[in-house]
């Protein structure tokens, strides 16, 4: 990662270099693809600013650029607060990361074995990767032990049903347009 620091009416010391350095480092911890991260420390001289001390800082990764701020009292009390927001944000980048759909119709790290439940739903996920005849639905609803299957009919390419009847023999509806 390469670490740019800058400033404007700004002493850049080495203690605050080597602050800013070891605090903004440790986010990489988090997300390893960023490529360059550009922190600009600057002094604002309005008096009716509280925090007269802000620090802007810009993350580029391969795919996106993520920028925050954060204002305080001096610049290590800025940097504090601009990391935290930066690890806030990475770690929500993250997370739509792993749970954004793979090409082979999996989400990255989620079970999809598992029941989701919320409120009075049981939301169980069940990915289908390619249309099935409704023969191949059959073994599909058997092998998985469901009471009912939405699938794709590779006979029409429409949306179908199959579903148990009382009589242990199956149902089929089929989306009609």
């Amino acid at each position: 990662m390469n670490l740019i620091l800058s400033g404007r009416g700004v002493d850049l010391d080495d203690s605050l270099r080597k602050y800013a350095t070891e605090k903004l480092t440790k986010v990489q911890r988090l997300f390893d693809r960023i490529i360059k991260m550009e922190v600009h420390l600057d002094h604002e001289r309005n008096p009716r600013v509280h925090d007269p001390e802000r620090v802007e800082v810009t993350v580029k990764t391969a795919t996106q650029t993520l920028r925050v701020h954060g204002e305080g009292i001096d610049h290590f009390a800025a940097i504090d607060v601009a990391s935290d927001r930066l690890e806030a944000q990475l770690r929500r980048v993250k997370g739509r990361l792993e749970a954004r759909v793979h090409r082979n119709g999996t989400k990255g790290d989620v079970r999809t074995d598992e029941p989701e439940e919320t409120d009075d739903f049981v939301r169980r996920p069940m990915p289908l990767k390619k249309p099935l005849m409704p023969d191949e639905a059959q073994m599909e609803l058997e092998e998985r032990k469901l009471a009912f299957l939405l699938f794709t009919n590779a006979e029409n390419m429409r949306a179908a049903v199959l579903y148990r009847l009382d009589d242990g023999g199956y149902g089929l509806i089929e989306h009609d347009s």
